[in-house]
């Protein structure tokens, strides 16, 4: 019997990638892999990618010169609420990114004076931080009634913020209730809203606006595992119904799970032993903990992503801040993407918070060009490595594409060594700095 399921298996790999030869080859012609984006390695990047590029489109003055068109169709697809004040003379909304204000920031800010208010929060992987909504909408109530006001929540797949989020700040006033939050997706509204727009004859006719409308539609497709050739997909379920092949879909199902746990336990394994080697020249100290074990790499993919596991490994460095210790993490998070910075820990134990005007001198010091994020209270700063490695989750049609670079051994060592490489030279950066 399993040898029949091993060749069934082995019979359906071949069909698979023969099929993807085909579509490789169709690929080269058509060019549609060939994707500024992905070029730049600027895919993941909310601050530098996602929200100027959101905020420029709904600009009613924008560089796109298309008027409040844009805007308009993000109003029908993404909010879909006909209040005379939001759809009447769009062509008056002021938008900002990276507002600032005396309550945090705002990702974009959409302003019709007197009349309506849209605040757009962004989440591409970032935490929730406590308040964080809630802070949002009552700085907009400054100016703004009730039902002048849109807050939206923008995430990968649409979930929900954290309750923290919703929370009143530090317990005065009303806390907000998820009725009072719209949850919008990249996965869903984004992708729609830029289908819209790519059908309008303007931007048809104008092919530098179309193009990017359609590679960064593209981006978002591959950020949230959707395949951008459905004949593809069809034919891959074509393979599994023929033949009765569907039978050994669970089999497939256990041996990819088997094959993504191996692959990342290699990953996290050759990242100790690299790192170990390189504890002489950069003070990098070899991790102690097990956390990146077999265990609970096999419990970070069973798991739903609202109770995944952040794994990761921490490496001690020989860094102290009066009396804190300053140690490196390198991180995995729920879409699978791999990140790095530093976390604190005082007798012992890992510093809850890192955002407190205690560390607040640290943290300046750690200003330049590494340019580390500070959106996560458990995170001194943290950033994405110059090369995206991602891990599959939940979508295996993005097997391969999640994995090219860590499938081969030698190409995970590769990538491993050049990861280490540029972690190095920021803790040498660091060190520098606090001297």
């Amino acid at each position: 019997m399993k040898d029949e399921v091993a060749s069934g298996i082995a019979n359906i790999l071949q069909q698979v990638r023969l099929l993807k030869k085909k579509y490789d080859e169709l690929a080269a012609v058509t060019g549609e892999q060939f994707n500024v984006f992905s070029i730049l390695r600027i895919k993941r990047r909310e601050v530098v990618t996602h929200t100027p590029m959101l905020a420029e489109l709904l600009n009613p003055h924008g560089s796109h010169h298309q008027g409040a068109a844009f805007l308009k169709l993000f109003l029908e697809t993404c909010i879909n609420h006909k209040e005379t004040a939001f759809y009447n003379k769009p062509e008056t909304f002021r938008v900002r990114s990276e507002e600032r204000t005396d309550q945090g920031q705002f990702d974009i800010l959409l302003e019709k004076e007197r009349e309506a208010c849209i605040v757009i929060e962004n989440k591409i992987g970032a935490e929730d931080k406590d308040s964080q909504l809630n802070r949002y909408y009552q700085d907009a109530r400054k100016r703004f009634s009730e039902n002048q006001i849109k807050l939206i929540y923008l995430t990968l797949d649409g979930s929900s913020p954290d309750e923290k989020s919703l929370k009143a700040v530090n317990g005065q006033g009303n806390d907000l209730s998820i009725d009072d939050v719209i949850l919008i997706s990249y996965r869903e509204h984004i992708i729609s809203w830029l289908e819209e727009c790519m059908k309008l004859q303007e931007v048809q006719r104008i092919s530098p606006i179309r193009e990017i409308l359609f590679q960064y539609r593209d981006l978002l497709n591959e950020l949230t595992g959707q395949s951008t050739n459905t004949r593809y997909s069809m034919e891959l379920k074509d393979i599994l119904v023929k033949n009765k092949n569907y039978e050994l879909i669970h089999d497939l199902e256990k041996a990819i799970l088997e094959f993504k746990v191996h692959v990342q336990l290699e990953f996290w394994e050759k990242l100790t032993e690299i790192m170990r080697d390189k504890a002489d020249n950069s003070g990098i100290h070899d991790n102690q903990e097990k956390e990146a074990s077999e265990g609970n790499i096999r419990h970070y993919y069973n798991k739903g992503s609202k109770n995944r596991l952040y794994l990761g490994t921490t490496f001690g460095l020989d860094i102290i801040w009066k009396q804190t210790k300053i140690a490196l993490r390198v991180e995995l998070g729920d879409y699978g993407w791999i990140y790095y910075g530093f976390v604190l820990f005082e007798k012992g134990k890992r510093v809850t918070s890192c955002q407190t005007t205690r560390f607040k001198a640290l943290a300046e010091k750690l200003d330049g060009k590494f340019k580390l994020e500070r959106d996560d209270k458990k995170w001194l700063g943290w950033k994405f490595p110059e090369r995206d490695l991602r891990f599959p989750v939940d979508y295996p049609d993005q097997l391969e594409a999640c994995m090219s670079d860590l499938l081969d051994d030698s190409e995970r060592s590769e990538a491993v060594q050049e990861l280490v490489k540029e972690i190095a030279a920021v803790v040498t950066q660091m060190k520098k700095n606090l001297n």
